[in-house]
């Protein structure tokens, strides 16, 4: 439904709220994310057909964990951005929202 309104009012409307940048963003690094884990998952097959006595082997071992990692803190990232998201949306629920206020209420009391 949203991506129907944005082609029928255009893409400057739609990110006129910050929240569509937030959520294009974990669409983004997720895709990413993914994208790096497929690549790694193909990688650590041809490592399994090779030699584990070739000298290339300890070379594609550690850029497949270099990789892992780098999906991984991806993910971690996104997932940092979607508990930011779900905040947003608990700001309206009537049992939720006053809670949430208080709570942040509070920190700020105990940054002083």
């Amino acid at each position: 439904v949203r991506s129907v309104s944005v082609l029928y009012e255009g893409p400057r409307k739609y990110f006129s709220n910050f929240w569509n940048y937030v959520d294009v963003l974990i669409c983004a690094l997720s895709i990413t994310a993914c994208a790096i884990r497929f690549w790694n998952s193909t990688a650590a097959v041809e490592i399994s057909r090779i030699d584990s006595k070739d000298i290339d082997t300890n070379i594609l071992v550690e850029d497949f964990k270099t990789t892992t990692m780098t999906s991984i803190y991806i993910y971690s990232i996104t997932q940092v951005f979607v508990f930011f998201r779900l905040m947003n949306f608990l700001d309206v629920m009537s049992g939720i929202g006053p809670l949430q206020l208080a709570v942040k209420r509070m920190l700020n009391d105990v940054a002083k």
